[in-house]
């Protein structure tokens, strides 16, 4: 009987370390559209800006 490979010890907890880097990064992306968008001086420019934002969740 042959066997698959095992993961390496630590992978798994690896993978929820990006995961949680990327949730971060994107929380923060959120954060800097939102504030661009407010610093801008007409609301067309801010309302692009949300919609960025939005893309990043």
């Amino acid at each position: 009987m042959r066997f698959g490979v095992l993961p390496k010890p630590g992978t798994a907890l690896r993978k929820i370390q990006l995961v949680g880097k990327q949730i971060v990064r994107s929380a923060d992306s959120v954060c800097a559209n939102i504030a661009e968008g407010r610093g801008r001086f007409n609301d067309q420019d801010n309302r692009r800006f949300v919609k960025i934002a939005r893309g990043s969740l």
